[in-house]
């Protein structure tokens, strides 16, 4: 009974023993087929992938493709607009180009049909005619100056000189272009078969040229008019003077005239303190003779106008003018300033300094006005460079010398 007892439970130990080895068999089986199955899956899912990259690879390149097949597109159009832009302001430019000429034109036949050159116009009287003017290759003989000096006058002025000669080379070059039914005797114009010529300027028309020509031997003429219109007015600049903080150095030499310095310091008080208040006056005493009335005068004018703006040169010498001039101006030492070369008997406005102040400017022109019979200004070249300033001399001569001796303190 024992024993079977012992057959039997190693019996049941042997069983349990195989039971266990199967199912560790079948453990192992599943797990194997696990793996492979898993394996399996993991391939399948790495050959998708690879097989569905380079779709989205293409997608993404045809995308790119597109946009950039757009924007060359949309730079053609651009391009084609803006070469369409270019044409049409160029079609622009040129007819405004040509309404602008076709204007000019217009204009200019105006001026021309205005001219007295085929019609005449009715005047008042006899001074209100407007003389011609006869030429010759060397001389003009003009009418405007009157009794004041001779009529004739050498073609001096180069303004006048190309004038006239522009309208000699415009006639020889009609007179000798060539024609269709010109022989091999025509004639030949030069400079030495001009025998005439008449112009005249209407400041508001333009000017008139008639000019004959002549062959020593042949009794006919050649007449040919021209007419040089005036354009329509051209806008050169446009700025703004501020003369406010412009000082006119005012130079006055002065000998022993007091009785006439006297008088000039009431108009000055007048005109360039009360009225203008920019001015500095410079004298210049020449002797001593005379030197506590000129100190006791500019002393009063300067208590009763409060005025400070004076300098007193004395010299102990005799009167020059240039002398006068030269110390006057050297003896400026401040900033630079606007010199009004003057004289004991001139007279002067306010408005006159104000026209000083705006018609001069520092390097560029100077004028100086005659102070004699005559009216006319005259216009020299200082340094190459043609300087306006007004001033006031009894002989121009003495302030051309005081330039060319002063130079202006840098002023010119």
């Amino acid at each position: 009974m024992l024993f079977f007892f012992f057959f039997r439970k190693r019996l049941n130990i042997k069983s349990f023993l195989m039971q266990r080895r199967w199912f560790l068999g079948k453990r192992a089986i599943a797990a194997l087929l696990f793996c492979f199955v898993l394996l399996l899956y993991r391939q399948a899912c790495r050959s998708q992938s690879q097989t569905r990259r380079p779709a989205g690879e293409d997608a993404f390149e045809a995308l790119l493709q597109q946009h950039e097949r757009r924007y060359l597109q949309h730079s053609r159009n651009l391009t084609r607009l803006i070469s369409q832009l270019k044409a049409e302001l160029q079609r622009s430019a040129v007819e405004l180009e040509e309404q602008n000429q076709s204007e000019l034109e217009e204009f200019l036949r105006k001026q021309l049909r205005r001219a007295e050159i085929f019609t005449g116009e009715r005047l008042p009287d006899e001074f209100a005619v407007l003389p011609f003017e006869t030429f010759t290759l060397r001389q003009v003989y003009q009418l405007e100056s009157g009794l004041a000096r001779l009529p004739v006058e050498s073609l001096m002025g180069q303004d006048r000189r190309n004038e006239l000669n522009g309208a000699l080379e415009a006639a020889l070059h009609l007179l000798n272009e060539p024609q269709l039914r010109d022989s091999q005797q025509r004639r030949v114009y030069s400079p030495q078969h001009f025998y005439e010529g008449i112009f005249r300027t209407e400041r508001d028309k333009g000017t008139l040229y008639d000019l004959t020509f002549r062959e020593n031997s042949v009794p006919d003429f050649r007449r040919l008019v021209f007419f040089r219109p005036f354009a329509p007015l051209m806008k050169v600049k446009e700025e703004l003077m501020d003369a406010s903080q412009i000082l006119i150095n005012i130079i006055v030499p002065l000998a022993d005239t007091v009785d006439a310095f006297r008088q000039f310091m009431q108009h000055f008080s007048d005109a360039c303190i009360r009225q203008d208040g920019r001015t500095h006056l410079t004298v210049v005493l020449f002797g001593s003779e005379k030197m506590h009335e000129v100190k006791g005068i500019l002393d009063g004018m300067s208590r009763r106008m409060k005025y400070r703006n004076v300098t007193l040169i004395r010299l102990n010498e005799a009167f020059s003018r240039r002398r006068g001039l030269d110390l006057g101006a050297r003896a400026w030492k401040r900033s630079n300033v606007l010199l009004f070369l003057c004289d004991v008997n001139i007279r002067f406005s306010a408005e006159f300094l104000n026209s000083c102040r705006m018609n001069t400017e520092p390097g560029t022109a100077l004028r100086i006005p005659k102070r004699l019979s005559t009216t006319l200004s005259k216009r020299i070249i200082f340094n190459s460079i043609q300087v306006y300033l007004y001033s006031a001399f009894h002989d121009t001569n003495h302030c051309k010398a005081a330039l060319q001796k002063i130079k202006f303190l840098q002023y010119i």
